[in-house]
């Protein structure tokens, strides 16, 4: 696959054009911009701020704390928010949803854990240029639920949000074969819930890194998931927006650029385009063409 270079100049307006019929779609790869901060050297998730679409959320993996990063297209930090009193064992994926922004502690290596946890906050309102600002969230300005599988731990490194806070868990497998996990139910504070399992997929052969899930989001108009490996992109198709039992297991497969350890991945506002980037100081955010309508 031939791969073209872009300066982030052309991020910036396919960002602002997201959602514009007039937007050309790209037909291949772009390196859109590189990560120019110290602090984000292990990027695990990232997210489109809808308010400010010209900004994407990200955090790191496990080791740091309970932090995201709201990063422009230069690659700098704008905002950091950090959750004051949440816990961090491993932060995994994110997504922003209408007013809110979504975190899954839900990374279980060793699978030891009985439950793991989402957080969510209301996303701030981010000044225009905005440089290195910092902004600190009490246990009052942020919820938690907790959410258990139904068959066991398993590690989790993949989320996916509903504008109404529902959710879907996608496991990381050794075996390539992973569970889509759902909580069917709008989000509730303090809920403490078990999730169903609506199916599983099989992204590779057992111990290779292609079978390994690291990240999902849904497209804006919920007729679309994404599911990133360490070496591919699968888009699945709904039938119906949101609705979970209208998931389609009849992936659309891609192959990613050559990434050091990808393991976060959304849509564009619009749907037309993926953003995907992954672990490593200076880590390269790219874009790729959606393979669905």
């Amino acid at each position: 696959m031939r791969i073209r270079f872009f300066p982030a100049s052309c991020f910036t307006l396919l960002v602002l054009a997201s959602g514009c019929a007039a937007q050309s779609t790209p037909r291949e790869p772009i390196l859109a911009f590189k990560q120019d901060a110290d602090d984000l050297d292990e990027v695990s998730g990232v997210a489109v701020i809808r308010s400010q679409p010209a900004l994407l959320w990200m955090h790191n993996d496990s080791g740091d704390s309970a932090r995201l990063f709201a990063v422009n297209t230069k690659g700098k930090i704008a905002l950091t928010v950090n959750l004051e009193g949440a816990a961090a064992l491993d932060w995994e994926d994110m997504d922003a949803q209408k007013q809110w922004v979504y975190v899954g502690d839900i990374g279980d290596n060793f699978k030891f854990r009985a439950d793991v946890q989402i957080y969510r906050f209301k996303t701030p309102t981010i000044a225009a240029g905005a440089k290195k600002q910092v902004l600190n969230l009490s246990t009052a300005q942020w919820q938690k639920t907790t959410v258990r599988f139904p068959d066991g731990p398993h590690n989790c490194e993949s989320l996916a949000v509903t504008p109404d806070g529902r959710l879907l868990l996608v496991t990381k497998e050794e075996s390539g074969v992973s569970g889509f996990y759902v909580w069917n139910t709008a989000w509730r504070s303090g809920a403490s819930v078990t999730l169903s399992k609506l199916g599983a997929w099989q992204f590779g052969k057992a111990g290779k890194r292609e079978a390994l899930a690291t990240g999902a989001d849904f497209s804006s108009n919920g007729r679309k998931l994404v599911v990133t490996t360490y070496k591919d992109l699968y888009e699945f198709p709904l039938g119906r927006s949101f609705n979970f039992s209208s998931l389609q297991f009849k992936p659309e497969q891609q192959s990613l650029p050559d990434q050091k350890q990808c393991e976060a991945v959304c849509y564009s506002l619009d749907g037309r385009t993926i953003y995907s980037t992954g672990e490593g100081e200076h880590a390269e955010v790219w874009t790729l063409p959606s393979k669905l309508k």
